[in-house]
């Protein structure tokens, strides 16, 4: 949860979220993170863009060459 890739430090916060609301209403948070508020299709951590041309709030790759492991 500590390396360079931003999606792993989300999992204590999203651990804590769960432990405190349910998975259940973790899940619908997700589904509205992680969908284009213009034409609701799934979106994902890094995409920069939605098929629908809508642009995206993405994070920013870790630079080339860092390290790929999984916290």
């Amino acid at each position: 949860m500590t390396d360079e890739w931003p999606h792993h430090r989300t999992a204590r916060a999203n651990l804590e979220f769960i432990r405190a609301h349910g998975k259940d209403a973790w899940l619908s948070a997700q589904r509205k993170e992680w969908s284009c508020p213009s034409c609701g299709s799934d979106i994902m951590w890094y995409q920069r863009q939605c098929s629908c041309g809508r642009g995206l709030d993405a994070w920013e790759l870790p630079a080339r060459g860092a390290s790929r492991s999984h916290d």
